[in-house]
């Protein structure tokens, strides 16, 4: 999949693991630039069969994964699920909605980790 500048999904409820955060901070880098990249659909360093599933996932509704290194080289994962809390799919809501959940969701990861997004 060749990854865009538009998000293809929104993120939800963001959580991290202690781990993940410390390799952020370690590194000096923003959650957020990786949270970008997932919605917008570029998968980072998966492999072939979890970037196929991750492009068929957008279209039926699952799980995506993706994993990035930071500049320091520590792997790290970001995991979601292809539901909002309502239990609707993506793909049937409204791209404007979308885009405001996301912003507001990569300021407040800034915010958590006192970066700014």
């Amino acid at each position: 999949m060749i990854a865009n500048s538009q998000p293809k999904f929104p993120l939800g409820q963001i959580v991290a693991t202690p781990g993940a955060l410390e390799a952020l901070q370690k590194a000096g880098q923003s959650a957020a630039q990786f949270l970008q990249r997932h919605a917008r659909g570029d998968w980072g360093e998966v492999g072939e069969e979890d970037r196929q599933a991750n492009d068929q996932s957008l279209v039926e509704g699952s799980r995506l994964l993706s994993a990035y290194r930071t500049s320091l080289g520590e792997k790290i994962w970001i995991i979601t699920e292809a539901v909002d809390d309502a239990g609707k799919h993506y793909k049937d809501q409204s791209r404007a909605t979308d885009w405001a959940k996301f912003s507001e969701a990569v300021k407040s990861v800034g915010k958590t980790l006192g970066l700014d997004a």
